[in-house]
């Protein structure tokens, strides 16, 4: 699927570059010049409306999940160190012979729903960790009676 898309997306390049060249006279390096500060430009958009959705609505929504999956799954809310981020938690919970089987899979799970965010590139990974560690604050206290620094980071 990806060598399929990556040849596909070549082929638009080459053509693209090509009719480009044709149009201003054979002149090659102009082409690939304003083929690539069209691309930069658009990717530089796309960046920008990520964040900005991000910002607005896309880390509530994020949030919201992470927790309606830390309730349905039942995890327990035992008390946990206001440093303790979910990788942490999840990692003691597979490991933990006293919670139930069901448990320890949906911990392994939202571990391995976590761990598949890396994937799609560094900030998505790091969005939606810290995503996860704000529903953690949420549903957990901390030993020390406050909720963690990073929530209230998240929700200005």
């Amino acid at each position: 699927m990806n060598i399929l898309k990556l040849s596909l997306q070549l082929t638009v390049w080459i053509c693209a570059i090509g009719a480009l060249s044709r149009y201003l006279g054979e002149n090659l390096w102009i082409s690939v010049g304003i083929i690539f500060g069209l691309w930069a430009a658009f990717t530089s958009i796309r960046a920008l409306a990520c964040a900005v959705a991000w910002r607005i609505e896309g880390r509530k929504i994020a949030t919201d999940r992470f927790l309606t999956m830390l309730q349905h799954s039942e995890f327990p809310k035992a008390k946990r160190n206001s440093d303790d981020d979910i990788e942490n938690y999840l990692a003691r919970l597979e490991d933990n012979p006293d919670v139930s089987a069901s448990t320890r899979n949906a911990a392994k799970n939202l571990s391995l729903v976590l761990d598949s965010y890396d994937d799609f590139g560094y900030y998505s990974w790091f969005r939606m960790r810290e995503a996860a560690n704000a529903a953690l604050d949420r549903y957990t206290p901390t030993i020390s009676g406050t909720k963690a620094t990073r929530v209230a980071s998240l929700e200005r």
